[in-house]
């Protein structure tokens, strides 16, 4: 486990030198939820990545643009909160939280899957699948 987070702080120096690799534009339809678990996890995590000055979170109005976005490199990645993603977690259901990443964008998926797998662990008592879709370029 030590050699693996050795790895990773190796390659995250090494984005750190390109500072527009951490500049990274997310996007986050979430009006399809609405509930407060798809709520919390703007105002938590992504809020955060965007106060730390990580990321710019921009709202798409649609999944399919959201896939759109980071398919064509406009966003980093688009994280997915379909509708009933919050009543079914409170309720104890299994929920799924879909990412798409744009895959010429390695530091802001890695970052983006990281985020995602942080609020689901987060989640406590609820199984949460993160679907995480490499855009084709």
């Amino acid at each position: 486990m030590r050699r693996i987070l050795l790895l990773a702080l190796k390659d995250l120096r090494r984005s750190i030198r390109d500072r527009s690799a951490l500049a990274m534009t997310i996007a986050a339809p979430l009006g399809l939820d609405g509930g407060a678990l798809a709520e919390s996890f703007v105002d938590g995590p992504l809020a955060g990545m965007e106060d730390a000055g990580f990321a710019t979170i921009r709202r798409a109005r649609s999944a399919e643009e959201g896939e759109r976005l980071a398919r064509d490199g406009t966003v980093a990645a688009t994280f997915v909160v379909p509708r009933g993603f919050s009543a079914a977690v409170q309720s104890g259901r299994d929920a799924e939280l879909r990412l798409f990443v744009n895959p010429r964008s390695d530091v802001g998926a890695a970052i983006a899957r990281s985020t995602a797998a942080r609020f689901a662990a987060e989640i406590d008592g609820t199984s949460l699948a993160i679907a995480t879709a490499a855009a084709a370029g």
